[in-house]
């Protein structure tokens, strides 16, 4: 990957896949996309569903972001054993291979993964791009992200019942948060890199994500998520070198 044709000399996270594995190669655009997996993923059917990174899926965040997807590529990697649910490192999101169903799938399952989806590639933009100075702004990157999953998932896939799913579970979650002792404002101040892990929580993902939410409501325009993103992408690609 050429570094210098995409990142505009920033640090950003980045994915190095290694030992036995397979990949299924796919395009967005133009844009050459492939799911890494180890062998023993392929006798899962379920794997396939990792792939909808076709036309439509990029095609929606692209209408919000007003930016064409930012990278060269879009890879997905599953790993075994993987902390984490998923991880937006740069043109290659990382998969913990939970999100693959031995059985067949059950419908909030493939509801998960279609959002989880949208989160990891809504941050090539938001996250990637549009990367935060320092921990304190966690949650425009966790926040826009998290936003991203009801708001596309609910029109344009099978899951219309994203946004019941959103104040349930990322709702819950923020109260939950913020009944204990340990709340802070959704940007708060982080003294150090340690400091910042304690701020991936619910108040950073939910309650973030609901102010966004809730501020879109009281200017009673729908449109000005997509107008914050949009400027906000677009004003800092157009500084990126081609």
């Amino acid at each position: 990957m050429d570094f210098s044709a995409n990142t505009a000399n920033r640090d950003l996270p980045v994915f190095a896949a290694c030992g036995s594995i397979s990949g299924v190669d796919r395009s967005i655009r133009r844009h050459p996309a492939a799911l890494i997996r180890a062998p023993k993923h392929g006798e899962i059917r379920e794997s396939a569903g990792l792939v909808p990174v076709d036309e439509g899926r990029s095609q929606v965040l692209q209408q919000i972001f007003r930016v064409p997807l930012p990278f060269k590529k879009y890879d997905q990697a599953i790993v075994p054993d993987f902390n984490d649910g998923a991880m937006e490192n740069v043109a290659a999101v990382t998969f913990s291979e939970r999100y693959l169903s031995r059985s067949r799938s059950k419908r909030n399952e493939r509801r998960v993964l279609a959002e989880t989806l949208l989160h990891e590639m809504a941050h090539m933009w938001f996250g990637d791009v549009v990367t935060m100075r320092w921990w304190n702004d966690l949650w425009l990157n966790e926040s826009f992200a998290t936003l991203c999953r009801p708001l596309r998932c609910a029109r344009r896939t099978e899951f219309k019942e994203s946004w019941q799913h959103f104040y349930s579970e990322y709702k819950g979650w923020a109260y939950f948060e913020d009944d204990m002792v340990t709340t802070h404002p959704i940007e708060s101040e982080v003294e150090g890199v340690k400091d910042a892990f304690a701020t991936f929580d619910g108040i950073t993902y939910g309650k973030g994500a609901s102010a966004l939410k809730t501020a879109m409501g009281l200017y009673r325009d729908p449109k000005i998520f997509k107008r914050v993103c949009a400027r906000t992408c677009t004003n800092l690609h157009s500084r990126m070198p081609r």
